[in-house]
């Protein structure tokens, strides 16, 4: 059945975003959402030099939530609600915009392992879910949902 949505494969479109892929899968021609999904992007992986980063400058979101999960290196997220948090792999960041904010997603800007003064790879996933019209009203909000250090994540 050529309209079973499982048995679609939709193939991304690539972005460089100056030296750092991002391939978005959702919205696609053929399928606009999935589920409450209405944007899905794998950014990377990539292998970063010494002294080169992401950087990711601040843009707006309105009336949608996104999901970012990294599964290698370190991301710094900051937005208008004065909100600062480290992604790492493993954990899991969700910021709902409600009526609008704006963030950011850089390489972290200190001299530890996996930032800009040394060699860092990166390979997050972010997916955007949308809210109800009914929800713009729905207030801003952040949340940093840490791994625990040390713990098997094999399941």
């Amino acid at each position: 059945m050529a309209d079973d949505p499982f048995l679609i494969t939709l193939q991304p479109t690539t972005h460089d975003l100056g030296g750092f892929k991002v391939h978005r899968t959702l919205p696609h021609r053929e399928r606009t959402t999935v589920g409450p999904f209405i944007f899905f992007d794998q950014m990377g992986p990539a292998h970063l030099p010494a002294g080169q980063g992401i950087d990711v400058r601040p843009h707006p979101h309105i009336n949608l939530a996104t999901v970012t999960y990294l599964f290698a290196g370190a991301i710094e997220h900051r937005d208008s609600l004065g909100t600062f948090a480290r992604i790492e792999p493993g954990a899991v960041n969700l910021m709902t915009a409600g009526r609008g904010i704006a963030h950011s997603e850089r390489s972290p800007s200190n001299s530890t392992a996996n930032t800009r003064a040394n060699t860092s790879s990166k390979a997050p996933i972010q997916r955007s879910r949308s809210s109800a019209a009914t929800q713009l009203e729905t207030r801003q909000s952040h949340s940093l949902h840490p791994t625990s250090a040390g713990k098997d994540r094999s399941g």
